[in-house]
């Protein structure tokens, strides 16, 4: 196409100490202003100290990027168990298991809150629906 591309490229990973506040309000920034995004894995340590939100969760809830879309399908000339996939999968990612409600109760003991609201689980259902009618 020729077009020339500009990216406005942000580290953001707990690792290494590439992420804070300034950080996470400059990627936020960037991409509300550009509108598109390029995300890779934005790590948080097995070890992990800091806030129950990671930072990858936070921008998430601050976008409202509420819908993970995975797309599986089978690769043309590959001999696989099952062949012909060709399927979606939807999944809320802002409440249930990534509600970031945990504590310890005992020493290793961790309990997690699975919080799911009547607003977002129809909000996720009506995207899946949607999403299933446009696409096919």
């Amino acid at each position: 196409a020729g077009v020339p591309v500009q990216f406005d490229e942000h580290h953001l990973s707990e690792v290494q100490n590439m992420a804070s506040e300034e950080i996470l309000e400059q990627v936020l920034e960037s991409m509300q202003k550009s509108k598109v995004a390029l995300i890779g894995k934005i790590h948080t340590p097995m070890e992990y100290k800091g806030e129950l939100a990671s930072y990858d969760m936070r921008l998430r809830r601050k976008l409202d990027l509420f819908a993970n879309v995975v797309r599986v399908s089978s690769l043309p000339g590959y001999k696989t168990r099952h062949n012909n996939l060709d399927l979606v999968i939807i999944r809320e990612q802002t409440e249930g298991e990534y509600s970031s409600l945990e504590h310890e109760s005992a020493k290793g003991v961790i309990e997690c809150m699975k919080i799911i609201t009547r607003a977002k689980s129809q909000r996720i259902a009506k995207f899946a629906f949607d999403f299933a009618t446009k696409k096919g």
